[in-house]
């Protein structure tokens, strides 16, 4: 009996141990097809990761904060003058903040609310257009368009009916011509030279040639597609909300911007304003020795302190922009914008 009972819990022992190791081993072996399966599926989609982590890395680091503050001539122009180039400014910086944090509409308000103060902000015009379409496809951007024409004509009304004519004149006067005596970018040609409308026109048809190759060179292929037409053809027929990349957005503000700086007509004192807050960031997004950007930086900020400017200062002022330009186009890789349009397609 007792033989029988200790064979029978033996076999039942041997039973249950057969069975556990049947269940370890089945559970071992789902454990690593399960481990094999993530970790084939993370191998798959690491490439979508780094790229997303790319996309949402910060641009530079934090001390280059400090820079922001050390120029005399900004001291000047805020606290001395203050300038409506400040307040523009102002303006423009709070719209780009708010559209990296996704707020087109506030942020349309925002470039309305700076281009009533002053017409410089029509630089980062293109720019902004274009973020708008990625972000919120044709239609939404056409309608933001139209509500900032709006109150471009609301802030104007009461000048419209009091003289309008004096006010669409003087408002948006793109002829206007500047007194030689102010320039700071163009004191190295003479005064006949700089007052010609021929100037004038070489300098707008270069800058709307860098607006196009950055454009197709640049900006557009974060899309998947060098061609306008297949994108706006694809944002007018899929409206969806995308979140673009804060990096990608003030990249393309801030370079926007200062290609319409190097081909301006005239730079005079207070405009200096219009690009230093976003040299710091430009300079750090080229890949040149810290020591060359801040010696581009103390040069730039040199010839901004010499007055009355002289040749030599303009054409050093020229030089600076023309390497910077050169870095941002030929060394600089777009910040990715998180919008493809592939991906949209296959969505």
């Amino acid at each position: 009996s007792s033989s029988s009972s200790s064979s029978s819990s033996s076999s039942s022992s041997s039973s249950s141990s057969s069975s556990s190791s049947t269940t370890s081993s089945s559970s071992a072996s789902s454990s690593s097809s399960s481990n094999s399966s993530l970790s084939s599926s993370s191998k798959s989609s690491s490439p979508d990761t780094a790229k997303d982590k790319q996309s949402h890395r910060p641009l530079v680091t934090p001390f280059l904060l400090c820079l922001l503050f050390l120029s005399r001539r900004i001291h000047s122009i805020f606290v001395l003058r203050l300038f409506n180039d400040c307040w523009a400014m102002l303006f423009i910086y709070l719209c780009i903040l708010l559209a990296a944090h996704q707020r087109w509409f506030l942020a349309s308000l925002s470039f309305t609310t700076a281009l009533s103060v002053k017409m410089n902000i029509l630089l980062f015009l293109p720019p902004f257009l274009l973020l708008l379409v990625k972000a919120r496809g044709v239609l939404r951007a056409f309608l933001y368009t139209l509500l900032m024409a709006l109150v471009q004509l609301l802030v104007a009304v009461p000048f419209l009916l009091e003289n309008p004519s004096t006010y669409l004149n003087g408002a948006f006067n793109f002829g206007r011509k500047f007194f030689y005596v102010w320039t700071v970018n163009w004191k190295f040609v003479d005064e006949e030279t700089f007052l010609s409308d021929r100037l004038s026109h070489v300098l707008l048809a270069a800058h709307l040639s860098l607006l196009l190759v950055f454009l197709f060179a640049k900006w557009l292929p974060d899309t998947g597609t060098r061609n306008v037409v297949a994108f706006l053809w694809q944002r007018l027929r899929d409206g969806r909300h995308v979140d673009i990349a804060p990096a990608h957005t003030i990249a393309l503000m801030f370079i926007g911007n200062f290609i319409g700086i190097v081909f301006c007509r005239s730079l005079h004192f207070q405009f200096y304003v219009w690009y230093f807050h976003t040299l710091p960031l430009l300079l750090w997004l080229a890949p040149i020795p810290t020591a060359a950007r801040l010696v581009l930086l103390a040069a730039i900020e040199l010839v901004w302190n010499v007055f009355p400017s002289r040749a030599a200062t303009s054409a050093l002022l020229q030089v600076c922009h023309y390497i910077l330009l050169a870095l941002l186009l030929f060394a600089v890789p777009t910040p990715p914008s998180g919008y493809s349009l592939q991906k949209q397609k296959a969505d």
